[in-house]
This record gives C-alpha cells, sequence and structure tokens, in this order.
C-alpha cells in the first residue's frame, strides 16, 4: 500500500503530537524491520505493522 499524501516528517510529528526526530527513528525502526519503504516524501507499506506500534 502506498501513502500518496507527500508528508515532511515535521507534518507528520505535528499530527500525532511527537517531536520530527521521534518520526525519523521510528520511521528508521519500520525501515530497518522491512515493515515499510520510504521513496522520498512517499510512504509504502511493506507488511503488517506489528501490534506495537
Amino acid at each position: 500500500m502506498k501513502i500518496n499524501e507527500k508528508l515532511t516528517k515535521q507534518e507528520i510529528a505535528d499530527r500525532v503530537g511527537s517531536s520530527r526526530e521521534m518520526v525519523a527513528r521510528i520511521l528508521k525502526d519500520l525501515t530497518i524491520g522491512d515493515y515499510i519503504e520510504v521513496e522520498g516524501r512517499h510512504i509504502i507499506l511493506k507488511k503488517k505493522l506489528p501490534e506495537s506500534y
């Protein structure tokens, strides 16, 4: 599934009430875990996210 809304890390952080740094850390962890792929400002969901997220 590809998320077509082009959001910056700061825009995501503002929407969820977090910091840009925390969003970057979580996106990195999800990328390393092969749950997502980030292409520019697009996020592609590769598999179901773990319950802890």
